[in-house]
């Protein structure tokens, strides 16, 4: 019952506690041991190394698909970042 050493994605080793991010929780997969009558936690994970979210099963300390099945969300692109034209004083607007 730990969440992931590494991404089943990209294999990127999570070594720092910054890692991954927490995307989604919700109640299914495998029941917790100490209360086996309540559903367990699906987490949605998502690396911060290649952007990809995946689905953990927290009590069974696995991913719920095999790695290869596992791209139904495709990794987040990074925004870019925003191109302003620039004009000094007496020049023309330089634009990119």
């Amino acid at each position: 019952m730990v969440y992931p050493r590494q991404c089943p994605l990209c294999a990127a080793a999570y070594e720092s506690d910054g890692a991954h991010t927490t995307a989604r929780s919700e109640s299914g997969g495998t029941p917790s041991p100490w209360r086996p009558e309540l559903p367990g936690r699906l987490l949605t994970l998502a690396c911060n190394d290649c952007h990809g979210e995946y689905v953990w099963d927290y009590f069974a300390d696995r991913p719920m698909l095999e790695a290869q099945d596992l791209p139904a969300r495709q990794p987040r692109r990074r925004a870019r970042r925003a191109q302003h034209a620039i004009s000094l004083t007496g020049s023309l607007p330089i634009r990119r």
